[in-house]
């Protein structure tokens, strides 16, 4: 990206501007915050008012053994479904994955037929329990979002994955749509490579790496349990903190699933402040590392990394021995976020 497009998009972050990039080389400004946050305002009111912003504290849980569930499943039916079903099985536990067979069991696959999608390729109902697509590569993620869904009929609630939600609120939407697509890209991708959702999976992996064992965030995931999951990160992050972390995702999903290709200051936000924590539980170089380079993966992110570093490293070299380096980037030319 030339010079003068990357100083217009830095002023564009500073006065909080929504930025919106085509190609990797544009960079359009379409207009301040004010719009999106007026859109999201009754969600977010209506979400406020719960205890802890959390729905429901509890996890619901259906005790029917496994093997009960599994015999309920006609193969025949889900035929279609048994590819994706076996990746699962072989990339998880079996004793998490419960919630599917019992989905399994009455779960309905359909086609879209309208090409008028508007970037939507695939969804999962949870009421109905029924997985849409428009092509096959977005059964793996909707499937997952089946294989971590609960639906009360008694509460009208649904929890799927890291999302709460009913009929006047949800929470979650943003850290589960990231965390889904970061299992689809791993056990369904040959590439290994999200194909979606870019901004909500950056962020999925740094909570990730807050873990000691990476599949214990799965446990969470596919037993629902967004309650145990703020539960194990209130030992590094202040519980209102990251309540407050989990809806600034939530924006920024909701902004993404407009069909824009966005990055906004929300997300620069919201990676820098889970770096200071990480920083905080002093986790080893080469989990720093790792949790740098995930950052670079966006070029602004970057930038206030690299912002930071200098900064951090001015305040703890002493003055007379200071060495001042510029912030350096390893990495070529400016990509769209």
């Amino acid at each position: 990206m030339p010079a003068d497009y990357l100083a217009m998009a830095l002023m564009a972050i500073k006065n909080n501007f929504l930025l919106v990039y085509l190609p990797a080389w544009m960079a359009i400004i379409i207009g301040n915050r004010a719009g999106i946050n007026k859109a999201n305002k009754l969600s977010l009111e209506r979400i406020s008012k719960y205890d802890g912003c959390l729905i429901n504290k509890s996890v619901f849980y259906d005790f029917t053994p496994l093997k009960q569930r599994k015999r309920n499943v006609d193969r025949r039916k889900i035929k279609e479904l048994l590819p994706y079903v076996e990746k699962l099985v072989n990339h998880a536990d079996e004793s998490l994955l419960t919630d599917m067979y019992r989905n399994l069991s009455t779960v309905k696959l359909k086609k879209m037929k309208s090409i008028f999608t508007f970037g939507v390729v695939g969804s999962y109902d949870p009421t109905d329990n029924i997985i849409e697509f428009f092509n096959k590569k977005a059964i793996g993620h909707e499937l997952l979002h089946m294989a971590s869904g609960y639906y009360s009929k008694e509460k009208k609630e649904w929890h799927v994955g890291f999302k709460q939600a009913n009929n006047k609120a949800s929470i979650g939407r943003g850290l589960n749509e990231g965390y889904t697509e970061l299992l689809a890209s791993r056990i369904y991708n040959k590439s290994g490579k999200a194909e979606s959702y870019e901004n909500e999976v950056r962020i999925a992996k740094l909570f990730e790496l807050f873990f000691d064992d990476p599949k214990d965030m799965e446990k969470y995931y596919f037993r629902h349990n967004l309650p145990g999951f703020i539960l194990y990160m209130q030992k590094f992050i202040p519980r209102k903190e990251l309540i407050n972390m989990i809806i600034c995702l939530d924006e920024i999903d909701r902004i993404y699933s407009r069909g824009i290709v966005t990055f906004t200051f929300k997300t620069i936000d919201l990676s820098m402040k889970l770096y200071k924590y990480f920083l905080k539980t002093n986790p080893s170089r080469a989990k720093i590392r790792a949790f740098e380079r995930i950052l670079r993966e966006n070029k602004f992110v970057e930038w206030a990394l690299d912002k930071e570093k200098f900064k951090l490293q001015k305040e703890s070299t002493p003055f007379n021995n200071r060495v001042v380096e510029m912030p350096y980037s390893s990495h070529g030319r400016m990509r769209a976020a």
